[in-house]
C-alpha cells in the first residue's frame, strides 16, 4: 500500500490512496492503522504522511515498489474527480505517466488559474 502512496507524494489522504490502490476506504484505514504502528506514518485525521522522509524514500527506492506510469496515470484520473482544479499537480502526474500533450495543457490551464 505504502509504496502506491509513493506516487502521490509525501502527503496523501486517506481517499487519494483508496482511489490509487481501489480499495475502499474502510480496508485502506486498516492498513494505515497497521502502517501507523509501525510508525511508518503519521495521520491527522484523512491526511496521512510518511513519517520520515527515510521511509519515503526507501519505498521510492525500492525497486519492486517503485511507482509506475499507470500509478501516476491513475492518480492523475482520481484527481479529477477528487480535486478538479489542481491542474499543476494532476500535470506532473500525467508527465510521469508519458501523456506530455495533457501534461501542458494541464499547465498552461494552472498558469492562467493562478494569474487572476
Amino acid at each position: 500500500l505504502l509504496s502506491k502512496a509513493v506516487a502521490i507524494g509525501s502527503d496523501f489522504t486517506v481517499n487519494e490512496l483508496s482511489c490509487l490502490v481501489g480499495l475502499d476506504i474502510a480496508s485502506v484505514q486498516r492498513k494505515l492503522d497497521e502502517a501507523e504502528r509501525a510508525l511508518l506514518v503519521s495521520r491527522v485525521g484523512q491526511q496521512v504522511t510518511f513519517s520520515h522522509t527515510v521511509i519515503r524514500e526507501f519505498f521510492e527506492e525500492d525497486p519492486s515498489s517503485t511507482a509506475t506510469k499507470s500509478d501516476h496515470e491513475k492518480f492523475a484520473e482520481c484527481l479529477k474527480l477528487m480535486r478538479p482544479g489542481l491542474y499543476g499537480l494532476r500535470a506532473a502526474h500525467l508527465a510521469q505517466a508519458g501523456y506530455a500533450q495533457e501534461a501542458v495543457v494541464l499547465s498552461i490551464c494552472d498558469a492562467v488559474l493562478r494569474s487572476r
